[in-house]
């Protein structure tokens, strides 16, 4: 079954793209674990990027969030994705988010 979109944004901010992102925004400022800042390969918010990282992104491999309409098909990142694995925020945890997400330092 499709998912069906809110144009604007989602219920939880009342439909408001803008308090959208002023949630997110909140949820950085106030995560005592981020401090302000949400590092790129922190997958699971906690603070670093480390091997619970690597075994989220693992757990959210192909995983995309997509609205399928009557002509076409999107897919769109947010919070959520991040979550899965989906640095780059277009929806998917593919291939491609390996080029802006996990840092391949060595350190996972």
């Amino acid at each position: 079954m499709p998912a069906t979109i809110e144009v604007g944004g989602d219920a939880a901010t009342g439909g408001d793209t803008f308090s959208d992102n002023a949630w997110i925004k909140n949820e950085i400022d106030t995560d005592p674990n981020l401090l302000g800042t949400l590092q790129a390969g922190d997958v699971n918010r906690d603070g670093s990027v480390d091997g619970d990282d690597v075994t989220a992104f693992v757990a959210g491999w192909l995983k995309e969030k997509r609205f399928d309409g009557v002509h076409n098909s999107m897919t769109a990142g947010d919070w959520e994705t991040w979550g899965w694995g989906d640095m780059n925020h277009d929806g998917a945890v593919n291939f491609h988010v390996l080029l802006w997400g996990i840092p391949l330092s060595g350190r996972v």
